[in-house]
């Protein structure tokens, strides 16, 4: 570019000028360029110094940042949002959260566990467990194996397949329910409601969060919302079973009742008896010796046959002597026929007498080569139960010498016990049970044809700890009459000696005569009231001490609680005084076992003592009918509940014939959860495993199996 005169006389004047000026300022140049470096120095420093700050403030900011998110995921965790949020596994168009899955798992191990602690206390510890295929509880679940069908996973395993195949059931259930029109009814929100409060109680007791609480059983996701969600569907799968049981039941008619009874009625009939056990120590030890019975009946087969062809004879001798004395005259006819009748009649003595005694010698046989075939392996205590459970047999010739020889045989400790005479009835025993608790050899030989009142036995229990004596009261019958249901209160007569010890105390002197009336004007007035007569009899058969008058005032008591019970005519009213008053404390909430308020349920007929069992079984009683009655043990208030459909040999036959049906149903079952077509697993699932698994850990580890 090419300057004009101007510009080339200012470029001259000013950046020549400038140039000759620092050539002339050297010095001056000098100092600034090294004050220049000095700045330049400081600031290289001062950046190095800013830039290490800008690095450790970055840092810092990234461990905050971390911090924060772990301890978001923290509070989440806690919370358990990742449980709500992240889904385990779907079953066709249902979704499970991990908190769901971990609920199932929960529910599922404790269900386990649970069955499993109570067979240990069974079999008296863990040890058979295993050999029966059962989950042992004290055990990690990932450290013990179970094999079906030829594979053998984990116990834990085994749990989370479970699970997946019960969702697949619950899908079934659910799809079943839509197209039958099947919800929840009130009844049944009622019940969930009143679950829920059960828990919300437990967790006051801890002074904790309802969510708290159920998060410590089933996982941090769980909430009373979801807990609420998952008892709905389990309410709902729960009623569905039921329709498919309903429907089976109404599917069978009373002809194939009848039926199936007639191909087999020893496997519904029962029987009626007379039961004295002798205790041996059930140990066993080789021994060569030959354990022989011998047998009451004395008459041999020949004998027998002797005296019936003796008879015979006799009939012929008769009939003889009838036809010559025909040919003389008819009037000693007259007196032929009535000889011949005697004979006849003698003739059906001697033929019945043979076949009674060629039953007791058949029965007496029968235990006499039973216990001929245990030739080995009897211990002595075994050996010496077996003779006196014969001696016992041999000396019982009705009833009542049973229940004599009950108290002789029994041990010093226990003949005041045996004194009542209901301790060795045993009434309405089926074969199965017979077979299952004392001898399977006894209940064949019960339930044979030709079995009547009076027979008996004796034999050594399945397990040898026991040689049972055996006496027939009614042989096997079918009973027709269904069970019922009860509240009772009773009303002991040891209560009347302290009701008159207590009136006595407060007038602070002994009962005086009027009370004593008052008392008995009471018990005259239950004859007219309710049609019972007291009988003082079964008092003193107590109790010596029991005299009339503790008898009238026990009764007095008994009409006390009677009279607080009208004031509230209910159910739930008769229910708490009998907690509050009954003696007979098994059936009222003083034992933890009993549903209380004085209920017995399922009582065959025969089963109670007879004033009892008779106003129980009274023709025309319904729901809701009262009643009083003595027995020995004092005086029954008693409620009636309600009574079963169908007798009991009917619904075990309908049992056995819904088996059937159950069976076509858990074949579909098989079919679906087989079926995995609508199963989706999350790659989550491990998670909610694993959670699971931390789960059991916390709440079961330690106290039940070791941690590592």
């Amino acid at each position: 570019m090419e300057l004009n005169g101007t510009e080339q006389f200012l470029y001259n004047s000013i950046f020549l000028k400038g140039v000759s000026q620092m050539e002339n300022k050297k010095p001056e140049n000098d100092y600034r360029a090294e004050r220049k470096a000095r700045i330049a120095k400081n600031a290289k420093s001062k950046k190095s110094t800013i830039d290490s700050y800008k690095v450790v403030k970055a840092v810092l900011c990234v461990i905050c940042a971390v911090l924060v998110v772990v301890a978001a995921a923290g509070i989440c965790n806690a919370y358990g949002v990742p449980q709500k949020l992240l889904p385990a596994v779907t079953i066709g168009d249902r979704t499970y959260s991990v908190a769901e899955y971990e609920y199932y798992y929960s529910t599922v191990y404790g269900s386990h566990a649970q069955q499993s602690y109570e067979l240990a206390q069974q079999y008296g510890g863990t040890a058979l467990l295993a050999a029966l295929g059962q989950y042992d509880y004290s055990v990690h679940p990932e450290k013990q194996s179970k094999t079906e069908d030829d594979q053998t996973i984990t116990w834990a395993a085994y749990f989370d397949e479970y699970i997946v195949e019960m969702l697949q059931s619950y899908d079934y259930y659910f799809a079943q329910c839509d197209e039958l029109g099947l919800e929840l009814n009130e009844e049944d929100f009622a019940e969930i409601d009143e679950a829920i409060e059960s828990v919300q109680t437990y967790a006051d007791t801890y002074s904790v969060s309802l969510n708290r609480y159920l998060g410590s059983f089933y996982g941090n996701g769980m909430s009373e919302k979801l807990y609420r969600k998952l008892l709905q569907e389990q309410k709902l799968a729960e009623k569905y079973l039921e329709y498919i049981e309903e429907e089976h039941e109404a599917s069978i008619s009373d002809e194939a009742i009848e039926a199936a009874y007639n191909a087999d009625p020893t496997a519904y009939q029962i029987v009626d008896l007379r039961v004295f056990g002798i205790a041996t120590d059930g140990s066993s030890v080789t021994d060569d010796t030959t354990t022989e019975a011998t047998t009451e009946a004395e008459t041999t087969e020949e004998e027998i046959e002797t005296e019936a062809t003796e008879a015979v004879e006799t009939e012929e001798a008769v009939e003889t002597e009838e036809a010559v004395e025909t040919e003389e005259a008819v009037e000693t006819e007259e007196a032929v026929e009535t000889e011949e009748a005697a004979a006849t009649e003698e003739v059906a003595e001697i033929e019945e007498a043979a076949e009674s005694e060629a039953a007791q010698e058949a029965t007496a046989e029968d235990a006499a080569a039973t216990e001929a075939e245990t030739t080995t392996e009897l211990s002595v205590e075994q050996k010496e139960a077996l003779s006196k459970a014969e001696e016992f047999y041999n000396r019982i010739t009705d009833e009542q010498s049973f229940i004599d020889l009950a108290v002789e045989y029994a041990e010093e400790a226990d003949k005041e016990t045996f004194k009542n005479a209901s301790v060795t009835v045993a009434n309405q025993i089926s074969k199965s049970i017979v077979s299952s608790n004392i001898s399977e050899e006894l209940a064949e030989w019960l339930f044979t044809d030709g079995r009547v009142a009076g027979d008996k036995y004796f034999v050594m229990s399945n397990e040898g700890d026991y040689v049972y004596v055996i006496y027939i009261v009614k042989p096997a019958y079918r009973e027709d009459a269904p069970k019922v249901d009860v509240r009772h209160i009773l009303v002991s007569y040891e209560t009347g000696v302290n009701h008159i010890n207590e009136t006595a105390a407060d007038d602070g002197e002994e009962t005086n005569a009027a009370e004593t009336n008052d008392f008995a004007a009471e018990a005259a007035a239950a004859v007219e009231e309710f049609g019972l007569t007291i009988d003082y009899d079964f008092a003193l058969a107590q109790n010596a001490t029991y005299t009339a008058d503790v008898v009238n005032a026990t009764y007095a008591a008994t009409h006390d609680i009677y009279e607080s019970y009208l004031e509230n005519a209910t159910e739930d009213n008769f229910a708490a005084l009998a907690n509050d008053y009954s003696a007979d404390t098994s059936s009222t909430t003083a034992n933890e076992e009993s549903a209380g308020g004085g209920l017995y349920e399922d009582i065959a007929k025969g089963q109670m003592v007879t004033n009892f069992n008779n106003w129980i079984y009274a023709e025309g009683r319904t729901a809701g009918d009262i009643g009083i009655v003595q027995t020995e043990y004092g005086f029954h208030i008693i409620y009636f509940v309600a009574q079963n459909e169908r007798a009991d040999w009917q619904e075990t036959v309908i049992d056995s014939l819904t088996s059937e049906n159950d069976e076509a149903f858990n074949t579909l079952l098989e079919e679906i959860v087989a079926d995995k077509s609508n199963v989706s697993i999350s790659s989550f699932k491990d998670y909610a495993y694993n959670q699971s698994i931390k789960l059991i850990e916390k709440t079961y580890g330690g106290q039940y199996f070791e941690l590592d």
